[in-house]
């Protein structure tokens, strides 16, 4: 919002530079007369945009709904939609005229006004937090009073300076949406290229001369062989000894000489669900690890809650290096399966709750490393 002390532009009340909820004369129009119509969905919020293309019959809409013309400018008074910014300058209209929802306040610029400045100023973030002080009514239902407009104060330079502050604006957000765009189109040229080194790294392409210039690395078959030992070494359930379950690889792509396909369970000695203790931000317990800690391969500790002072871990429900935790269910699907690996000591005791599933990986680097490297690439595809 523009400041008084940092201009000589003379300092208006907006109920003297535009019409506030401006009266229609109803008998100037026909009952079958086809009209725009813009329910608050149809502001889109923080961009000044509007959906018009709705009409509806003036008599389905002339009561009960806020009527208001091309230049017009409409304003959401209640919460959130105020704080929001759901305000836009209203466009051409189908016969000129519209109506929309009983929750917005029309500002009617006077002449020597541009609609956009007008706009721009009362979508403002100062404006917009102002105007939510001196909100009335019950929580969740709140609106900013007509009064507040009525008193707000705008800076009122010249017709001619308005657009050109108008065309300023506008280029600085044409130049920030060109910068977004080209941020976005980075991140998916990045995704893409991270997901394409990963693919020739796992189908063996990725070191493919290495392999030619070390002929005598110890094949797959090998390391598998001491990863199931040390797997069945670490043996401490009930019963007898369960061996895990292979990889059928009919259907999978064909691997490189000495590569073989593994399970996830041959490449860890335990798995578990997490506790369902109920934990919170205020207790003194240990950490419990939920979905929001959980990123793309990594740990997150920003969102951490905790379980109550009483609870104890159990000696097995301790996370510890070389832990794998999966998200395993959720009411978003794009979340179902994300991981991240346990790479180093954690600096206090930590569990981890019941809507992830844990692998406790064999202790072999090779194995803790390479897990931690394509798990989410290679084996978790987002269903957005």
């Amino acid at each position: 919002m523009l400041n008084k002390s940092n201009t000589t532009w003379p300092q208006k009340p907006l109920s003297e530079v535009v019409d506030l909820n401006p009266r229609l004369d109803k008998s100037a129009y026909r009952d079958d007369l086809e009209v725009s119509f813009v329910p608050m969905a149809a502001v889109e919020a923080g961009s000044g945009r509007m959906e018009v293309s709705q009409t509806k019959q003036f008599a389905a809409v002339k009561k009960g709904y806020t009527p208001f013309r091309e230049g017009d400018v409409l304003f959401a008074k209640i919460t959130p939609c105020m704080e929001n910014g759901k305000m836009a300058v209203v466009p051409k209209l189908t016969n000129g005229i519209g109506f929309g929802s009983t929750e917005f306040h029309v500002l009617r610029p006077h002449d020597g006004m541009d609609p956009r400045y007008v706009y721009y100023f009362v979508s403002a973030q100062g404006f917009r937090r102002e105007a939510a002080h001196h909100m009335t009514g019950a929580v969740g239902q709140k609106r900013v009073p007509q009064s507040f407009l009525q008193e707000a104060s705008i800076p009122v330079p010249l017709l001619e300076n308005q657009r050109r502050i108008v065309a300023e604006i506008e280029k600085q957000f044409s130049r920030l949406d060109e910068a977004v765009a080209s941020l976005k189109r980075t991140k998916a040229n990045l995704k893409r290229y991270k997901a394409a080194v990963l693919k020739a790294a796992v189908e063996g392409k990725l070191t493919e001369v290495w392999r030619k210039a070390h002929p005598d690395v110890e094949p797959a078959s090998k390391l598998l062989e001491r990863i199931l030992a040390e797997r069945q070494g670490k043996w401490n359930g009930r019963g007898k000894y369960k061996e895990p379950s292979t990889v059928d690889s009919s259907g999978l792509p064909t691997l490189p000489e000495g590569w073989l396909w593994a399970s996830l369970e041959q490449l860890s000695w335990h798995s578990a669900y997490g506790t369902s203790v109920k934990c919170g931000y205020d207790n003194s317990g240990p950490n419990v690890l939920r979905i929001p800690n959980v990123e793309s391969g990594r740990l997150d500790f920003g969102d951490l809650k905790f379980a109550p002072k009483s609870f104890q871990i159990e000696r097995d429900e301790e996370l510890s290096v070389g832990d794998v935790l999966i998200i395993r269910t959720n009411g978003s699907r794009s979340l179902i399966g994300r991981s991240a690996v346990v790479r180093q000591p954690l600096m206090s005791r930590s569990t981890y709750a019941s809507y992830l599933i844990r692998f406790r990986l064999v202790q072999i680097s090779e194995v803790v490393a390479w897990v931690s490297t394509i798990w989410d690439v290679v084996f978790f595809s987002p269903m957005d």
